[in-house]
């Protein structure tokens, strides 16, 4: 089985195996349901005077998402300290809800990028080749595939 252990000096130290699944880490595969999963995240530079805007844009967002997209696992928007970061994160069960998002909020998202500056984009999963295509002619756009891990949601 495969772990993660703390050495003396601080550092992180991977012992190498196989998850109870029978999947190393880092390969695809399932891990507690979550393989599938897209985590978005979203990083933008708010610029002097637009911290309103970025609360407005992202309070419609949450209510587009809200009554049109019932798959969405979670939906959040973070403001940095100094007010000139903000980060939206979304969590879809799959690739297909990501897509159906970035349709059903597609007004939303056009409107909140005359807003902000995108800084980058991150997935934690893998989203569509479709929605990577798409959002990498524009923007930093980065992937982090999925390693290992557990959830205590009910993925059913």
């Amino acid at each position: 089985m495969g772990s993660t252990a703390c050495t003396r000096d601080g550092r992180l130290r991977r012992a190498i195996g196989t998850s109870k699944t029978g999947l190393r880490p880092g390969r695809t595969g399932s891990f507690e349901g979550m393989s599938d999963t897209v985590l978005f995240v979203g990083i933008y530079e708010i610029p002097p005077g637009g911290l309103d805007a970025f609360y407005s844009q992202a309070a419609a967002m949450t209510e587009v998402v809200r009554r049109e997209e019932p798959r969405v696992i979670f939906i959040g928007h973070y403001v940095s300290e100094d007010e000139t970061e903000g980060t939206s994160v979304h969590l879809h069960p799959d690739p297909d809800s990501f897509d159906f998002h970035m349709a059903a909020a597609r007004q939303r998202i056009e409107a909140g990028t005359q807003l902000v500056r995108v800084k980058r984009i991150e997935f934690y999963g893998r989203p569509s080749e479709a929605a990577l295509d798409n959002l990498s002619k524009t923007f930093d756009v980065r992937v982090k595939s999925w390693a290992d891990g557990f959830s205590k949601i009910d993925w059913s």
